[in-house]
């Protein structure tokens, strides 16, 4: 699938890529139970792997925000926010729309209405 600007997909797809066997390796997909390496070497391992995808994606993570910027999309962003903040907790409220992080918040990813968040 391509991103949402043609110089993005490329960055896309190797974040893909490397989420994809990463994933496969944590779920033990990729590895039969009788060669997997020990416990501790192969969380070692996952975790480069990871940190190396974590890597591709602030490459494309940035890529994207600078594509939104230029399409002048923040305004959008920012209004469709109002009708659904995200509920997630960041230390940043303006940058969910200023929701408030709810422990009763169902069902997800919905935020609470004020009669179940107790925000009357």
């Amino acid at each position: 699938m391509p991103s949402m600007d043609p110089k993005c997909t490329p960055l896309k797809h190797r974040y893909d890529q490397c989420f994809n066997l990463w994933f496969d390796e944590y779920l033990d997909l990729a590895a039969p139970a009788a060669t997997a390496p020990p416990a501790a070497s192969r969380r070692a391992e996952l975790r480069k792997k990871y940190d190396s995808c974590a890597a591709l994606f602030e490459d494309y993570k940035t890529c994207v925000r600078a594509a939104v910027r230029e399409r002048d999309l923040e305004p959008l962003i920012a209004e469709a926010r109002c009708f659904n903040p995200f509920p997630f907790p960041s230390g940043d409220n303006k940058a969910s729309g200023g929701a408030q992080s709810s422990s009763n918040n169902h069902p997800f990813p919905f935020p609470a209405s004020e009669n179940e968040s107790g925000n009357v």
